[in-house]
């Protein structure tokens, strides 16, 4: 049985999906990809999921109508981190409202966004019964 943590990565772009499975695979992730907020739903509805890396820009949906939508099939909190090609106070404070990790803006600096991901299973998934950590060295706090 896979016990790494499977993060989900909503964005449409090609290019950003890999790589982010460029910098997080070698660290013991497993990432699940969408390119839409619809197929990022149907991603939650049929497999375990551990983390959401997703564009607050989706070509169906904003990101937070999809991380909402997310959190109503799930019985747990399920953390996500949202990217954006401009971030604004605005932005920021939607996303946190919504309980998000945090934003960051595109093009993304990939060791804060791994650093980001690290920090967030560490937080929410350290206590609990939830996969083995992946164990690396960090480069700086998110």
């Amino acid at each position: 049985m896979d016990r790494r943590f499977s993060i989900l990565v909503a964005d449409e772009n090609v290019e950003f999906r890999a790589s982010l499975h460029e910098a997080l695979t070698p660290e013991g992730y497993h990432l699940v990809n969408a390119g839409s907020g619809r197929e990022a739903i149907d991603v939650v509805r049929s497999r375990p999921v551990h983390l959401v890396v997703m564009e607050v820009r989706l070509p169906d949906y904003s990101g937070l109508e999809i991380y909402h939508a997310i959190k109503q099939i799930r019985d747990a909190f399920l953390p996500c981190i949202f990217t954006a090609l401009e971030t604004t106070p605005r932005s920021l404070q939607e996303a946190l409202s919504e309980d998000a990790v945090t934003i960051f803006p595109k093009p993304v600096d990939m060791p804060r966004l791994v650093n980001a991901v690290d920090w967030s299973v560490e937080r929410f998934y350290s206590r609990r019964n939830g996969p083995p950590r992946p164990h690396r060295r960090r480069v700086a706090d998110p």
